[in-house]
């Protein structure tokens, strides 16, 4: 029996020491650990500073203590060494050609130990050779990316600048982007552009801010760079090894960062200083989450690389996460479209609607759609249910919601804005002087900004001027700008944000949880309740209330909650009213039906009758005496001989003893 007992408990033991071996490997697993440069690239020029920073990602219940740096291997005969070892990031400068080999190990507090490494590449530059009819060097291997890069505004760079200005001298500050390896510090000689211009007996200029070029002919600035000085014109504008590092030791190899190639940001930020603007937008955090093994269907809108890939193959076989970076949208070697842009092909959504429109801002429509076919999609309960997150191409055209069978009008933002996301998204960000400066527009993408405060909004910070510049809303202060009516039915017209919101909270209150306006989808909602779900998510993920498409959400909105209130008890019925009322049409702006409420406190005769903007009668609704109650009547939009009447402004009247009152009504078809 005493055997038993102590086999028992050894088996427990076991079991926990087993589960705590997990709880550790999973503690270990946690920790990840990254190396970056200062250029996102491997490859750089001999003798060159090259400046690595460490990352590490930990458990929440675990931080990092320390980090080493180790230098465990550099070419026979360098006596490169690190700076510093025990810090977040190091230097150190390759004096010789060859790789270099860099370790970091990060210890955390539970005393998890993580390394990883590196190997550098410090090579010379060559240069593609595209100065007079010098065969490119990169050709043998890249001759579709030379080719386009050659028609790039980059592979002509440093000729259009001499040209242009008519001078052989060039400002300093322009050279380190212009040229290829442009770095005067004194241990960096590495057939960079001002080592050859030194080499032909040039001397940098100690005072002022230009090189000048001696002319010794009489041939134009550039013309004269290639008859006279052929190796500098060889290294001169942007060329494959300013994006790609030094190449001289690349030959076709790659296994050891012969040569880079690489999405990372900060190759772009070398030069392009959107970085601080892009470093502000949600595209500069890598999501983990849909990514990976199992999520080959969500990789092309949330890992870069798998959205290039996509776009240049039809698949996408990258699936690990990975922010949206320069290079993901931008093509470097192809200018075919505006902005180097990856593509701005038309843009089918899932139910089939194709996107014409939008100009530039097609690349944005490509991510930023519902997903799903709501027709087909809304007939039965998912989990998450609810259209796609980003669903802003579907309710810029005016497509993708719950119609109910009925048309809907979109508003003019649909076909008036020429580039669509682009327009607006990126309109410029205000002067460094100024509120919100590289917070909103631009490669922020973003609309407006809390000022980091987001309990505070009269900090807030709007960009409107894409809104303000085009003409058409000159004396625009807010992007919830009075609304035409009263959407929501509140018997107050406010900003058109508002409004929305008001719509949102108004459905949600009618879907279970009933009485509360958030959304919870269940299996045991019922068809009309999916379909309001759907309209309620369709709206609220847009994110936009309104400033997108205001005819469209609002519709959609108002339709769900007709269809809902069909249905849904009104407890106020029961209580006898105390005063004559005539309550806000609903929903208005209408299409198909609306309700008009009425409360009449004693038996009267009533009339309820619907004129149009002359003054003419259109239908009678209610002509009779009414015992004391509420009262709920629909006009369907039709006059009293049963034809349709077109859109426009029509007048509600009811007059009930000495009681009158007029409410307005749009209808839209």
């Amino acid at each position: 029996m005493k055997l038993n007992v102590i086999h028992n408990m050894l088996n427990i033991i076991v079991a926990i020491i087993i589960v705590l071996a997990l709880f550790a490997m999973a503690a270990y697993a946690a920790v990840t650990v990254e190396i970056t440069t200062e250029t996102g690239l491997l490859t750089v020029g001999r003798g060159t500073v090259v400046s690595l920073s460490g990352s590490c990602t930990t458990s929440p219940d675990d931080s990092v203590t320390s980090y080493l740096w180790e230098l465990i291997a550099r070419p026979v005969g360098s006596t490169a060494e690190l700076n510093n070892t025990d810090t977040r990031s190091t230097t150190f400068v390759p004096d010789l050609v060859g790789q270099y080999t860099v370790q970091l190990t990060v210890t955390t507090a539970q005393g998890v130990d993580t390394s990883v490494s590196v190997v550098i590449t410090a090579a010379t530059w060559v240069g593609v050779g595209n100065a007079g009819s010098a065969t490119p060097q990169c050709t043998a291997c890249h001759e579709d990316k030379q080719h386009d890069w050659a028609n790039t505004p980059h592979a002509a760079t440093f000729r259009n600048i001499l040209e242009s200005s008519g001078v052989m001298s060039y400002q300093i500050h322009c050279l380190k982007c212009h040229t290829m390896g442009y770095d005067t510090d004194s241990l960096a000689v590495n057939n960079g552009w001002d080592d050859i211009a030194i080499g032909y007996g040039w001397k940098p200029p100690v005072v002022g801010t230009y090189w000048t070029i001696p002319n010794p002919s009489s041939a134009s600035c550039w013309d004269s760079l290639v008859i006279n000085y052929p190796a500098l014109a060889a290294l001169s504008s942007v060329q494959c090894e300013n994006c790609h590092g030094p190449g001289s030791e690349h030959h076709g190899l790659t296994a050891h960062n012969e040569i880079s190639s690489s999405y990372d940001e900060k190759v772009c930020n070398q030069c392009h200083h959107q970085y601080v603007q892009w470093e502000e937008s949600a595209h500069s955090v890598p999501t983990s989450y849909p990514t990976g093994v199992g999520h080959e269907f969500c990789v092309k809108c949330h890992a870069g690389k798998a959205f290039v890939e996509v776009i240049v193959t039809g698949n996408a076989s990258s699936l690990e996460a990975q922010a949206f970076t320069c290079a993901v949208c931008h093509d470097p070697h192809d200018a075919t479209n505006p902005a180097h842009l990856r593509t701005v092909a038309d843009v089918t959504l899932a139910n089939g609607v194709v996107i014409t429109s939008g100009g530039t801002g097609k690349l944005c429509m490509r991510c930023h759609q519902a997903i799903h076919d709501v027709d087909t999609y809304v007939t039965e309960y998912h989990e998450h249910f609810g259209p796609h997150h980003s669903p802003q191409a579907d309710m810029l055209a005016g497509s993708g919601g719950v119609e109910y069978g009925e048309h809907i009008e979109n508003s003019a933002h649909t076909t008036c804005v020429s580039n669509a996301c682009i327009t607006c998204h990126m309109a410029s960000t205000p002067v460094d002087t100024l509120s919100g400066a590289n917070k909103v527009g631009e490669h922020s993408f973003a609309m407006k900004w809390d000022y980091d405060t987001p309990e505070n909004s009269s900090d807030d910070v709007e960009n409107l001027n894409a809104c303000t510049g085009s003409g058409c809303h000159s004396d625009l202060t807010t992007f919830n700008c009075p609304a035409r009516d009263d959407y929501d039915g509140d018997s107050i017209v406010e900003g058109v944000q508002d409004e929305i919101q008001g719509l949102l909270n108004k459905l949600g209150t009618l879907l279970p949880p009933v009485g509360i306006p958030d959304v919870v989808v269940n299996p045991s909602y019922t068809s009309d309740q999916l379909k309001a779900a759907y309209n309620y998510f369709f709206v609220k993920n847009d994110g936009s209330f309104g400033i997108h498409n205001t005819n469209y959400a609002v519709q959609l909105l108002q339709r769900s909650y007709t269809i809902l209130a069909d249905v849904e008890p009104d407890e106020n019925l029961e209580r006898a009213p105390e005063v004559y009322s005539l309550s806000s049409n609903y929903p208005n702006p209408f299409s198909t039906k609306m309700k008009i409420k009425y409360s009449i406190p004693e038996e009267v005769f009533v009339t309820l009758k619907i004129y149009d903007i002359r003054g003419r009668l259109v239908k009678k609704l209610v002509d009779e005496v009414k015992r004391s109650g509420r009262y709920v009547v629909q006009w369907n939009g039709k006059n009293d001989t049963g034809r349709d009447m077109p859109s426009g402004v029509y007048f509600c009247t009811i007059r009930a003893g000495n009681f009158s009152c007029t409410n307005k009504i749009i209808l839209v078809r």
